[in-house]
């Protein structure tokens, strides 16, 4: 989706300036303690995540950062249209399924980014 700027000095508008204006506060929403009780849930290393090409996630703030550093590869590795082992790893260890529910439906990492730091800052 392109949006077109009124002049060539207008910042380009992305996917959450469009659609969800507030995303850009939501990580400032997000106290330590806050995060915290999200984030710091102690699973066992059995249920660590393990990325294709090598990473470890342990925790949903992992996984948010996550989206911020790996490759397309790595992510169609893991999300495409047979599966989306993130999503699956939300509800099965996690047992969280209205957010695997959102990250299944999301469209890419941006958006996937979006909804967990959205459920950690609820």
């Amino acid at each position: 989706m392109f949006f077109k700027r009124k002049n060539k000095n207008e910042k380009r508008k992305s996917f959450f300036d469009v659609l969800v204006p507030e995303h850009k506060d939501v990580r400032k929403k997000i106290s330590p303690k806050m995060a915290g009780d999200k984030c710091g849930l102690q699973i066992s290393p059995e249920n660590y995540f393990n990325l294709h090409q090598g990473g470890e996630l342990k925790d949903l703030c992992d996984l948010e950062e996550a989206f911020s550093y790996i490759s397309d590869e790595q992510f169609t590795h893991h999300v495409n249209g047979d599966r989306n082992d993130f999503s699956s790893w939300v509800k099965d260890v996690f047992k969280e399924e209205g957010l695997a529910r959102d990250i299944y439906n999301s469209s890419g990492k941006d958006e996937m980014r979006f909804c967990i730091l959205k459920f950690l800052s609820e």
